[in-house]
């Protein structure tokens, strides 16, 4: 029993003995409640024993009336008691079931703060999921460019062998035959050009000769040197460059080209009959109009992307 059970049950009891011994009668000024009731029932209590005594009074007076009213008060008393066991009964699942909703809300403030946090830690798990793949594409791009790289460098290198082993072939065959090679023929057979580029001094031996006419003549600015050298002698002349001296630019180009595979230069060829382009062509000093090609007198020089280095020579009319 809790305190409070215990002090009004007391205070009941001081009221009971406060009635004397009147029947009926009950001098607090409360009323007696269920609650009240009940405890004067399940403990000892004046009320307990004003029930036995009226029970033990009545049975001792008629042996048949005392059978009815025993019979009465057996009933009344087994309905009371069953009273009292369905009080308590309710009393203890109220009891029982009181702290539940407390229980309860505090399990379901849990659980909210418990779902709250795991939301939280989904959003942190989300933006690592995000950033991640951001590294990931920044990676799959720099390997990409790696890749490609790799790719261009093995292009590289190939060009270089291939190219490697071409100089080697014509290096073989010069050798083999090295008497054979027009240029250097030709170069021996002109000095006066050979002079202007450098080559007056050859070798003897046709293989070191040849070896230092493509050092010189694959050179870029040496190349310009003798386009100008052929344009010089056909401006003078007034005429068309020779086969040998075409033969030897086509020459000094191919080996230039070496260093420029995947761009090579090339030739500018102009045909007869067809017009006058400024950006291309260069008219002759001995000509002053015109707007149609008479004649080529010498073809200019581009470079892989297609940049005039040099003009063709034209006759125009």
């Amino acid at each position: 029993m809790d305190k409070d059970k215990e002090e009004r049950l007391e205070k009941l009891l001081k009221e009971w003995e406060k009635s004397g011994e009147k029947l009926g009668h009950f001098p607090s000024s409360e009323k007696l409640t269920v609650l009240d009731l009940r405890l004067l029932l399940e403990n000892p209590s004046p009320l307990r024993e004003l029930i036995r005594q009226i029970v033990a009074a009545e049975m001792g007076a008629n042996s048949t009336a005392q059978s009815s009213e025993a019979g009465i008060e057996l009933a009344t008393s087994a309905t009371y008691t069953e009273d009292i066991q369905a009080l308590q009964d309710a009393d203890q699942a109220l009891e029982e079931h009181r702290d539940k909703p407390t229980q309860a809300r505090t399990e379901l403030a849990q659980a909210r703060i418990n779902l709250k946090q795991t939301q939280t830690e989904l959003e942190q798990l989300k933006q690592a999921a995000q950033q991640t793949q951001v590294d990931l594409k920044t990676c799959s791009a720099q390997v990409e460019k790696l890749l490609k790289n790799e790719d261009r460098y093995k292009q590289d290198i190939k060009a270089r062998e291939e190219e490697l082993q071409q100089l080697q072939a014509e290096l073989a065959a010069a050798q083999t035959d090295s008497s054979a090679e027009p240029a250097l023929v030709f170069l021996r057979s002109d000095p006066q050009l050979a002079q202007i580029m450098g080559l007056a001094d050859l070798p003897a031996d046709n293989t070191q000769a040849l070896i230092q006419t493509v050092a010189v003549l694959a050179q870029i600015d040496n190349l310009k040197r003798l386009w100008e050298a052929l344009k010089d002698r056909c401006e003078a002349g007034k005429r068309t460059v020779t086969d040998n001296e075409c033969a030897l630019l086509q020459a000094a180009l191919d080996w230039h080209n070496h260093n420029w595979h995947r761009l090579p230069y090339r030739l500018i060829d102009v045909a007869t009959a067809s017009r006058f382009d400024y950006e291309t062509q260069s008219r002759s000093r001995h000509v002053t109009k015109g707007e149609t090609v008479a004649a080529m007198q010498l073809p200019g020089i581009a470079d892989g992307n297609g940049k005039v280095l040099c003009k063709a020579l034209v006759q125009t009319k």
